[in-house]
């Protein structure tokens, strides 16, 4: 029995199974989607998705940069390698 907002749904063994795997499944949906719009399933990033990767703006981003941070540039694009810029964000660790 599955009780909402004063009314309630009978199912059977089977049929609470099948609910659960749907729910399971649009759920793993919508986090593997999540995962994709915050580009963590990317291995590079552009400036705009890695400073906010790491938590900075673009303009601190550039300034890492300035300092030896790694960066790409293809056809005008700038890219990030998230493995590089961890390294050169844990080399500046005190």
């Amino acid at each position: 029995m599955v009780k909402m907002s004063g009314f309630q749904v009978m199912l059977n063994e089977t049929q609470t199974k099948e609910l659960q795997r749907y729910i399971f499944e649009l759920t793993n949906e919508a986090v593997q989607q999540a995962i994709h719009n915050a580009g963590t399933d990317k291995e590079f990033l552009n400036q705009k998705e890695m400073a906010s990767w790491v938590g900075v703006s673009s303009t601190t981003l550039r300034s890492y940069v300035n300092e030896g941070m790694p960066m790409i540039v293809i056809g005008g694009r700038n890219l990030y390698s998230k493995k590089e810029v961890s390294k050169f964000l844990l080399s500046k660790q005190k």
